[in-house]
């Protein structure tokens, strides 16, 4: 994000009362006249990581900046959102490839149309006078290809062969992924092994 600032470990952490969704998946709330919140920032608007619409949450602000700030859940206080499905990869939520496997897949149809429709409107000027039915696709198992990445780390002999943790340039260990296609997802590990075995 333009001119963010990513807070210290001491981030604050704050409770929230989830609104809304933005474009991609993230929970809008706002900073209220509540106590724990500072008075300075009533109004500002706050996009928070896996939280859904109606949710109370605590979340841990990661980024700011003067408009808007940008948080992480870390607790849900209420009830789950009717919206909140189990992810489906062990990997979520520190993986950086997916970031809406917590919302219900018709949510999520339903929430990319309605940024089409935003967005035909707002820069177009575009009304649509009629919406075809959605095209839909398995959870699983659809994707074609991917960027592997692969770090080799001399003092522990150890090769790191994944993907890259959210908003960062770290590899985590990735041994399956269950939105690649079944024959690339198996073929990870002995891809590892091969590369493991390379010389100089």
């Amino acid at each position: 994000m333009k001119h963010a600032t990513k807070p210290s470990a001491q981030s604050p952490v704050y409770t929230f009362q989830v609104e809304s969704l933005s474009h991609e998946g993230r929970g809008i709330a706002h900073f209220g006249t509540d106590v724990e919140h500072p008075e300075a920032k009533t109004g500002k608007k706050v996009f928070i990581r896996y939280a859904l619409p109606n949710e109370i949450v605590r979340a841990k602000i990661t980024h700011e900046t003067k408009r808007l700030e940008e948080g992480e859940m870390l607790e849900l206080l209420s009830e789950p959102s009717p919206l909140r499905v189990a992810p489906i990869c062990p990997h979520y939520g520190i993986c950086g490839g997916c970031n809406m496997q917590h919302i219900d897949p018709n949510e999520q149809i339903q929430l990319k149309q309605n940024v089409l429709k935003s967005h035909l409107q707002h820069f177009g000027g575009l009304q649509a006078t009629q919406w075809l039915t959605p095209l839909r696709s398995a959870q699983q198992d659809y994707r074609h290809r991917a960027r592997i990445g692969v770090r080799y780390l001399p003092a522990k002999k150890q090769l790191i062969m994944g993907f890259r943790e959210h908003q960062s340039n770290r590899l985590i260990s990735i041994g399956t992924c269950p939105i690649l296609q079944v024959r690339l997802s198996e073929a990870l590990p002995e891809l590892k092994q091969l590369l493991q075995s390379l010389k100089g």
